[in-house]
């Protein structure tokens, strides 16, 4: 019954805590999330603007274009932020043409956390193919070892499949899945070697990712493991 009592106390005093950190103090501040990327976007000019939500839940369909600023605010890419905002009225006759007639000014940062996704946002070198490491495959050095390149702000990815040159987007991305579009592909013929067209084959499986110890797995759907690469350094 005490140790019943003691998590009940603890679990009280752990919710007046976080409510206390989230506590909105004024009738004009707000729970602000602020994407881990910004996204090009069009106003008076091609840009890129920050994806923001409104409300104390995250919910990732609801991520909105944020065409201002917010005072006071360090953003950094591949973090997701938590804030408080105080959102300021503007004479109208002092706003500039297009411009917003509210100013966002930072009250505070409840909580900043990597994105999990920009684990994969660098260059790797292949190591294997399904299970075969690329000496087993062919022993032919003039031809290139195939790397993967990606780019989680953009959701861009390119490359070189030991021969052609490859690029195209990321359709999807979370914690384990990776869906890629079908890839661009240049059209250079290389004799000698057969690691372009199993690397590609493998590469078009490919539906979840995990890193690990500065290596990335790529698997389809089922989890079978399809292209290995480590991180070049």
């Amino acid at each position: 019954m005490k140790n019943y009592l003691m998590l009940g106390i603890l679990f009280f005093v752990v919710s007046c805590a976080t409510h206390k950190a989230n506590k909105i103090s004024k009738p004009n501040e707000y729970i602000y999330w602020v994407n881990s990327s910004k996204v090009p976007c069009e106003g008076v000019r091609a840009t890129n603007c920050l994806k923001v939500q409104k409300g104390d839940t995250l919910n990732n369909e609801s991520w909105q274009y944020f065409y201002s600023s917010i005072d006071g605010f360090d953003y950094v890419p591949g973090y997701i932020y938590k804030l408080i905002v105080r959102e300021e009225k503007i004479d109208k006759k002092k706003v500039p043409a297009d411009a917003s007639s509210i100013k966002f000014i930072l009250v505070k940062v409840i909580e900043k956390r990597q994105d999990v996704r920009f684990r994969i946002n660098d260059i790797w070198v292949l190591v294997s193919i399904e299970g075969e490491t690329v000496e087993q495959i062919t022993t032919n050095k003039r031809h290139k070892i195939p790397q993967i390149e990606f780019h989680i702000a953009e959701m861009k990815v390119m490359g070189n499949d030991g021969c052609n040159n490859f690029f195209g987007s990321i359709k999807n991305i979370d914690a384990e899945n990776l869906i890629l579009s079908q890839l661009a592909i240049t059209k250079m013929a290389c004799m000698g070697t057969d690691i372009p067209d199993k690397f590609n084959v493998a590469l078009s499986k490919v539906a979840r990712y995990k890193t690990e110890n500065m290596q990335l797995v790529l698997s389809n759907d089922s989890g079978k493991e399809l292209l290995l690469f480590k991180k070049i350094d």
